[in-house]
């Protein structure tokens, strides 16, 4: 078999093709680098409001520590505040997704963002998180003292298809 410049060229593009084949494998695959990443926390604080009441303040932090721009779905980022139920008895579940007296019910903490990305101002169609970037906020509510609440925060994805949660408790005394 002759070596021509033909025959190079087409093993060139044989070489080049299986390595592009193997770094996207690697990349898409492996490292999962198309894949969205986001790390939530909550951290809530009691702060004493009165005698009877408690300020608890929700520190939410977001941070995408993926490789893809993320965009919240139509429902955003809402925050759940449940309390207690003060009529257990010993070793009974607490069961909060049904019996917990609801103190904030899936509040959008990204709402106020909406109005804005729906603006003929804005380039991008809805709020986003860049990769690497962190987006922090503070909420505030009254409560009862002597309670225990639970916070949930759920993140929804693109169209609501995919979410995460996160969970929290404080003991307001």
């Amino acid at each position: 078999m002759e070596i021509t410049s033909e025959n190079l060229l087409l093993l060139l593009g044989i070489i080049i093709s299986i390595g592009g084949g193997i770094w996207a494998y690697y990349q898409y695959i492996k490292r999962r680098t198309g894949i969205w990443n986001l790390e939530m926390s909550i951290e809530p604080e009691q702060i004493k409001y009165s005698d009877r009441y408690s300020l608890i303040m929700i520190k939410v932090s977001l941070k995408n520590i993926g490789n893809v721009k993320i965009i919240p779905g139509p429902n955003g980022c809402t925050l759940s505040v449940k309390q207690i139920p003060c009529d257990l008895e010993e070793c009974d579940l607490v069961d909060w997704k049904t019996k917990g007296k609801i103190v904030v019910e899936e509040y959008d903490i990204l709402e106020q963002y909406k109005t804005y990305a729906n603006s003929k101002d804005y380039e991008e169609e809805v709020y986003t998180i860049e990769p690497q970037c962190e987006y922090h906020d503070l909420q505030g509510i009254i409560v009862p003292n002597k309670n225990i609440f639970l916070i949930e925060l759920t993140f929804w994805w693109r169209k609501n298809k995919d979410s995460i949660t996160e969970y929290s408790y404080i003991s307001v005394s």
